[in-house]
């Protein structure tokens, strides 16, 4: 039983919380190393996801001073997910007022990135083979009532009246 529940609680935890840890106790390095293996390349499911780990490693750029590449994490983080609620138990103020800056300011760039991972429609596909076109059988010709002027039935059978035509043919014969 005890066993059941650890490993559910493996399970349910989510990708991003050694790196959480490590940014929130100040190993802003390790926090670092952590997202930008799980970013580059892409190892994490769901836009939420990875919109919160483009801000994680935003703030850990914004605490080791280094603004530009936070700035391009944020911009990356916004386009991701722009409805990205930010916890101000976990960022501090300044960088909270820096995602703000920053979704002010490049939402055009933001726009553009977010507009980039919307899947794309496809036309449909063409077919390889061209469509075959009906080729068109000559209608037969319109029966005349002259063959109900041939002997055995033979005009009631071609127009569909099989009953007349062999009871002719049979009288006849």
């Amino acid at each position: 039983m005890m066993s059941a529940a650890l490993v559910m609680m493996v399970l349910a935890a989510s990708p991003l919380d050694g790196a959480r840890g490590a940014y929130q106790s100040g190993e802003l390095p390790r926090a670092r190393a952590e997202l930008e293996s799980l970013l580059y390349p892409l190892r994490l499911d769901g836009d939420v996801l990875e919109a919160e780990a483009h801000l994680l490693l935003a703030a850990t750029f914004h605490a080791q001073e280094e603004l530009a590449r936070a700035e391009d994490e944020v911009v990356r983080g916004l386009a991701v997910h722009g409805d990205s609620v930010l916890d101000p138990l976990l960022y501090p103020p300044d960088f909270l007022a820096f995602v703000e800056h920053a979704r002010a300011q490049h939402q055009t760039r933001i726009a553009e990135l977010s507009a980039e991972r919307r899947p794309r429609l496809l036309p449909p596909p063409t077919p390889i083979v061209e469509a075959v076109q009906r080729v068109e059988v000559p209608a037969s010709p319109t029966l005349t009532r002259a063959w109900y002027l041939a002997p055995f039935g033979v005009g009631h059978f071609k127009h569909g009246r099989s009953g007349m035509g062999a009871a002719l043919a049979v009288t006849q014969g």
